[in-house]
C-alpha cells in the first residue's frame, strides 16, 4: 500500500512539474492578450476565427486547417476528454469538493483551454508510446555460497540461501532506458508469490538498479528449495499489478535458488 501512494504522489509531482512548465511557456502570450491587444482587437481576432474561409476553385469553401486548430470544442467531445482524464486519473464520480470556474475571454479560451488539456492528455498518453524498455541483465551475490555458473553473465544466476539470508541484486540495462524505472522483488515458489518490502533500493539515471535484501524469517525450506527471486523491472504503471510482467514496459529477470543445508 504504501508503494503504491509513493507511486501514486511520483505521479502527481510529476504532473504537477509539466503544469508548472506549461504555465511558463504560456504566460507571455497570455500576458501579450491582456496587455498588449485592446478589447476592439480581441474581438475582431475572435471574429475573424469565426467567418474567415479558404475559398477553393474545384469545390465548397472550408474553414483554414490553421484556424481550425483554435475553435472551441463542443460540449460532447470536451464531456468525453474529461471522462477520459478522469479515468486515467482514477477520479470517482462526484468525489472531491467543487470549485468555482474562472471565467475567461472567449478567444483566450479558444487558444489556452485546447492547450491545457492536450497537457493533460499528453501527459497521461506519450509516455506509453515511447520505446520498449531495453534488456535487462541482472547479477545475484550474498546468501550462503553464490553458485557461479561457467559464464558471469548467465541468463538466470543462482544463490544458495536460508531464511534470513542476505542477497544483492544488480540490474543493469543493456542501453540506457529513457524513462524512470523501479523494481520489484518477489520470491517465488510453484507459482505463488510474496513481494519482498523490506528492501533497499538504488537507480542510476540510466535505469541501473541496485537491490539489497534478506530472505525472509519466516520463508520455509520448502519455499526456498528450488524457489526463485523475481525482479519485476519497468515504469512504475507497468509495474504496479505486480507479476507476471505486461506490455512492453517492464521485464522479469529470475536468480534461482537452492536451500543451503
Amino acid at each position: 500500500m504504501k508503494e503504491r501512494e509513493s507511486e501514486s504522489l511520483a505521479v502527481a509531482q510529476a504532473l504537477a512539474e509539466h503544469l508548472r512548465q506549461e504555465k511558463g511557456e504560456l504566460l507571455p502570450f497570455e500576458k501579450h492578450l491582456s496587455d498588449e491587444l485592446s478589447e476592439d482587437e480581441v474581438r475582431t481576432m475572435s471574429a475573424a476565427l469565426d467567418s474567415q474561409v479558404v475559398g477553393n476553385a474545384t469545390g465548397p469553401a472550408t474553414v483554414s486547417p490553421r484556424l481550425e486548430l483554435y475553435r472551441p470544442l463542443s460540449d460532447e467531445e470536451e464531456d468525453g476528454v474529461l471522462r477520459s482524464v478522469e479515468q486515467k486519473l482514477g477520479t470517482a464520480e462526484g468525489g472531491g469538493p467543487q470549485r468555482t470556474a474562472r471565467v475567461v475571454p472567449l478567444f483566450a479560451r479558444r487558444v489556452l483551454g485546447p492547450l491545457a488539456i492536450a497537457a493533460a492528455v499528453g501527459f497521461l498518453f506519450v509516455r506509453s508510446s515511447g520505446d520498449a524498455l531495453p534488456p535487462y541483465v541482472v547479477t545475484a551475490t550474498g546468501g550462503e555460497s553464490e553458485l557461479r555458473g561457467a559464464s558471469a553473465q548467465a541468463a538466470t544466476p543462482a544463490l544458495r540461501v536460508r531464511a534470513g539470508s542476505p542477497f544483492e541484486l544488480v540490474l543493469r540495462p543493456e542501453r540506457a532506458a529513457s524513462a524512470a524505472i523501479v523494481a520489484r522483488i518477489f520470491l517465488e515458489r510453484g507459482g505463488r508469490t510474496t513481494e519482498l518490502v523490506e528492501i533497499a533500493t538504488e537507480t542510476s539515471a540510466e535505469g541501473a538498479i541496485r537491490v539489497r535484501g534478506r530472505i525472509p524469517n519466516s520463508a520455509t525450506a520448502e519455499t526456498l528449495d528450488g524457489g526463485a527471486l523475481v525482479a519485476l523491472i519497468g515504469e512504475p504503471r507497468a509495474v504496479a499489478a505486480g507479476l507476471p510482467a505486461k506490455g512492453r514496459n517492464a521485464v522479469e529477470r529470475r536468480v534461482t535458488l537452492t536451500l543451503a543445508r
